[in-house]
């Protein structure tokens, strides 16, 4: 048994040579940009393919989780979250739990979630948050709530949603001093108004994270271990033949 790692780099580019595959400008992917998932078979490169650690009786449906937590892995090592860190994070899908259960093994001090789906938040409570809020509820005053809850605002917020309303609260969240991650996937052609004096005044740091450079061994240990629990996260199981099916389920949050 296998996890697979979908990105294959040229190996060959600036960014390969420079340890940054992540970021070569000529990746492919099983899956995007070759025919890959969704099939009873899959045909990978060998390299690409993480053989499980031995003795795990995990089921397979939880490694195929690997791969979205080598990329929360990563995003948690590029914000740089210290012991005693309060970390906020907008959204709680799957995506934002990974990334929560990995904030607090990175020495997160106090996680508060903001998610407006009320069972995603139970979820969170479940799996480690310390408050979660509801951004439906606290509307334009999300971002005034949560620095008044923060005492000026979080040390690290990390935006996990990908929507543009969470990628702006998210600059207002942050304490001065703080680190803002943009991990959400935003529509390529939204754009953020950003106040230059702002990040100068108040020493903002903002960063991006993209895929998995790296993670992948941690991931399986991560999972191997129990650390990060994937099984309360997958809600739904579906045969082939309704991909469809499950494809509009996530498309409605559900």
């Amino acid at each position: 048994r296998v996890a697979v790692n979908p990105n294959t780099p040229c190996r060959r580019c600036r960014w390969c040579y420079r340890g940054e595959p992540h970021l070569c400008r000529s990746m492919t992917a099983c899956g995007v940009t070759y025919n890959g998932g969704f099939a009873q078979y899959c045909k990978v490169a060998a390299q690409l393919a993480l053989p499980l650690p031995e003795g795990s009786d995990l089921p397979s449906d939880h490694w195929a989780m690997m791969e979205p937590i080598s990329c929360c892995l990563h995003g948690i090592d590029v914000a740089q979250i210290t012991a005693g860190d309060t970390v906020v994070i907008l959204g709680g899908g799957s995506i934002g739990l990974l990334l929560m259960q990995i904030a607090r093994h990175a020495g997160a001090g106090r996680l508060i979630l903001s998610e407006p789906n009320d069972r995603k938040r139970g979820l969170a409570k479940s799996l480690g948050a310390d408050e979660v809020v509801d951004p439906l509820e606290l509307g334009d005053g999300l971002a005034e709530a949560l620095r008044e809850m923060t005492a000026g605002g979080a040390d690290v917020v990390i935006e996990a949603a990908g929507l543009p309303v969470t990628a702006g609260q998210a600059l207002k969240t942050a304490r001065r001093g703080g680190t803002v991650l943009f991990f959400g996937v935003c529509p390529p052609n939204f754009e953020l108004p950003l106040s230059p004096y702002e990040v100068y005044h108040s020493e903002l740091t903002i960063r991006g994270t993209y895929t998995n450079p790296f993670t992948d061994s941690r991931a399986l240990q991560l999972l191997a271990s129990g650390r990060v629990q994937v099984g309360p996260i997958i809600t739904h199981r579906f045969p082939l033949e309704q991909v469809a099916e499950g494809l509009d389920a996530v498309r409605r949050g559900d």
